[in-house]
């Protein structure tokens, strides 16, 4: 979970001025991750079982399951962070700049892979 803390931490430092102690952008953007994740763990193996003729007829139903994982980790990841913010930024508020630099690159990375892999898998299957 320390990745994930560390992800939330800078995505909440970000959007404070938005978002205040609410922190809503930063746990929405974790949870969505982390449910992104889970899918495309879910679906990348179906790929090599089953073709796109097998698979359509139940597209409906797999919208379904998506929206309610995505649900879940969205409510566990408030359920986590809600008032998490002060003890994350005294851990983390004197980073050295080169390193905070490095790990906000790879925050960035984090949040898009795992919708990429998604619409990779969704144009090539």
């Amino acid at each position: 979970m320390h990745f994930f803390d560390y992800i939330f931490y800078r995505i909440a430092k970000a959007y404070n001025k938005w978002d205040g102690d609410e922190n809503s952008t930063a746990f929405l953007s974790v949870g969505f991750m982390q449910g992104m994740i889970v899918c495309a763990l879910i679906l990348f193996p179906l790929r090599f079982f089953y073709d796109r003729d097998q698979t359509s007829p139940h597209v409906g139903t797999i919208k379904i399951i998506g929206g309610i994982i995505l649900t879940v980790f969205m409510f566990l990841s408030y359920m986590r962070y809600k008032n998490m913010y002060p003890s994350l930024d005294a851990k983390w508020s004197n980073e050295e700049k080169g390193a905070r630099f490095y790990k906000g690159i790879l925050v960035i990375i984090a949040l898009f892979l795992p919708l990429v892999v998604l619409i990779l898998g969704g144009i090539y299957w």
